[in-house]
């Protein structure tokens, strides 16, 4: 039985070259659109919620992805598809975003890190004057703590606050720098990570080294994690010490 060819098929596919109907479009002349450059397109410019969290780094990576895999199939095809320059523009959006996100994210963490580490010195020396009082309404959260100008003498003085702060001294990393006195060194070691624990609400954890001047006691690592709290438009924040765990050095 005959068969009917459409010479134009002919015409614009050379022989060997295969094509699925589902991979192109028409772009108004003779070759084809693959869809790879439509999708890295859309994908590259889905790609500024990269801004938004390390976590949607995997949607720039993939308009990438994309990107390479149509300019691939372009060059593969023998001057039959294009999308070559829309899979370019996919991917240069996508390096954008990306780069723009880990820029802002290390700067961000950065700060987070030099932040933090002012009031965790602040606190070790604290403890090692003695204060427990102000060492102890540091590690409260913001809204429990005492108002400025009332003595703290006069706040733990009644029962509960007073219970608080013996259990505060109590502490191992507290009770091992107060035994210690004069002869306790605390040094800041190195930044740990950064995570978000809640909506503007973050955690930075470092670590310290407590050990005796004197060398008569074994030093152990400090594991400090402190909170900050962000708002809405507003540049002010507040921070609170939330876990100090000693880890005896092996």
């Amino acid at each position: 039985m005959p068969m009917n060819v459409n010479t134009d098929d002919v015409a614009h596919h050379p022989k060997g070259t295969t094509f699925r109907e589902s991979d192109e479009l028409l772009d108004g002349g003779d070759r084809r659109l693959t869809l790879w450059a439509v999708l890295a397109a859309f994908v590259g410019l889905a790609s500024s919620v990269a801004l938004m969290s390390p976590l949607l780094w995997v949607v720039p990576a993939a308009a990438v992805f994309f990107g390479a895999i149509a300019i691939r199939t372009v060059r593969n095809s023998e001057g039959t598809l294009s999308g070559d320059k829309l899979a370019a523009a996919g991917i240069g959006l996508a390096v954008v975003f990306l780069s723009w996100s880990a820029t802002s994210h290390w700067i961000r963490t950065r700060v987070l890190f030099a932040q933090a580490q002012v009031l965790a010195d602040e606190w070790f020396d604290l403890v090692q004057q003695r204060r427990l009082q102000e060492a102890h309404q540091l590690r409260r959260n913001f809204t429990d703590r005492a108002p400025p100008n009332m003595p703290l003498d006069k706040i733990y003085s009644e029962q509960q606050p007073r219970e608080m702060l013996a259990g505060f001294a109590r502490e191992p990393v507290v009770e091992k720098i107060v035994l210690l006195g004069e002869d306790a060194k605390v040094t800041f070691v190195g930044n740990l990570y950064v995570r978000n624990v809640g909506h503007l609400v973050d955690a930075v954890v470092m670590r310290y080294k407590v050990e005796s001047k004197s060398g008569k006691e074994k030093p152990a690592f400090v594991e400090v994690e402190l909170s900050r709290e962000s708002f809405d438009g507003v540049r002010e924040s507040r921070w609170a010490l939330k876990r100090i765990d000693l880890q005896p050095i092996e």
